[in-house]
């Protein structure tokens, strides 16, 4: 027990509680054993960064750690935080549980840096992965935003993802073995030019299809999300006004193109607001040297559960023509003519 403030790094290398009384600790502290048992950091403030390496003990934290809580090596049964933590970059390579309790804070997110399994209890802000993940939920625990970098590909079981974010693969899977989430084929986005009510819109527009075989899963709540995307940033949203399996086959999924069928489409004109009854889309900002648009991601959610995503990062096509939009449009030409007055 700290009987009052102290400077120093501190290592500990056996199974003890340390309890810091509510006093602060201006320093690193880490633990490093291999004892088996249960550890418990009391109430109280770290400065600096808390390191755990502790490959057969369960962790409790009720401290508040102002640096990077690094977890190497923690027994199966768990990493309890129940204090407040600044950020947190979850490296156990042998997988490991960690639940974030009702009163346990973490500021700037949970990095999961490892490809063994990881079970996540709890409510979590942010979580970001580094390497491709298997992440299982427990029953009633969120992940407000879910973020995989390119290339990256996450499997998500059970629980919610309410949003995602970067330009990598996330798959949806229910603890249900039986229940299938439906997926939306991106079939391609490109720069588009619409007349409606005697007024032309330049914009791009997505072109996206629910092949038959997705049909039968689609949900009574369900609504599909488009996000144009310049790298890992959205330019723009646009959410489907109606919802449900009948509504957005026959409303949406119903048109056809190059002998396929089940196609729906959105456009996003930069700087203006494209008049849809269909689709309610984001306010787009764009200058004269704006960079093109380099990405799709498509979603559906099922009430605030995000149920089935995909990315795509093909290059925006420019040479598309089609029976309203007959001229190929560049980029450059898209802007020129959406340019704020």
């Amino acid at each position: 027990m700290l009987e009052k403030d102290f400077t120093t790094n501190v290592s500990v290398d056996r199974l003890v509680n340390i309890d810091l009384n509510n006093k602060t600790l201006t320093g690193n502290l880490s633990f490093a054993t291999t004892q088996a048992g249960s550890i418990k950091l009391g109430k109280g403030t770290v400065t600096g960064n808390l390191t755990v390496d502790t490959p057969n003990v369960s962790f409790t934290n009720e401290a508040t750690v102002s640096g990077t809580t690094t977890i190497k090596d923690v027994a199966n049964n768990t990493f309890t935080n129940n204090g407040s933590l600044q950020a947190v970059l979850l490296q156990d390579s042998n997988g490991t549980r960690f639940v974030n309790g009702q009163n346990g804070q973490i500021a700037n997110g949970l990095t999961v840096d490892t490809t063994a399994n990881v079970l996540l209890q709890g409510q979590f802000t942010k979580v970001i992965l580094t390497k491709p993940a298997n992440l299982n939920l427990s029953n009633d625990s969120k992940i407000a935003e879910l973020n995989t970098p390119n290339n990256i590909q996450a499997t998500v079981t059970g629980g919610v993802v309410t949003s995602t974010s970067g330009l990598g693969n996330v798959e949806i899977k229910n603890v249900d073995k039986d229940v299938v989430y439906p997926k939306v084929t991106i079939k391609d986005y490109v720069t588009y030019k619409v007349t409606k009510d005697s007024k032309d819109y330049y914009g791009v527009q997505a072109r996206i299809m629910l092949p038959e075989a997705q049909h039968a899963f689609l949900g009574e709540d369900d609504q599909v999300v488009v996000s144009l995307m310049n790298g890992q940033n959205v330019l723009s949203t646009s959410t489907s006004v109606g919802k449900g399996k009948a509504v957005l086959l026959e409303g949406y999924f119903k048109n056809e193109f190059a002998n396929e069928k089940y196609y729906a489409s959105t456009l996003f004109a930069p700087n203006v607001k494209y008049p849809s009854l269909g689709w309610t889309t984001t306010a787009w900002e764009a200058t004269k040297m704006a960079p093109k648009p380099t990405g799709l991601k498509v979603e559906i959610k099922r009430g605030d559960k995000i149920v089935s995503s995909t990315i795509s990062t093909l290059e925006l096509n420019e040479k598309f023509t089609d029976g309203s939009s007959t001229q190929e449009l560049s980029w450059e030409t898209i802007l020129n003519n959406n340019l704020p007055s």
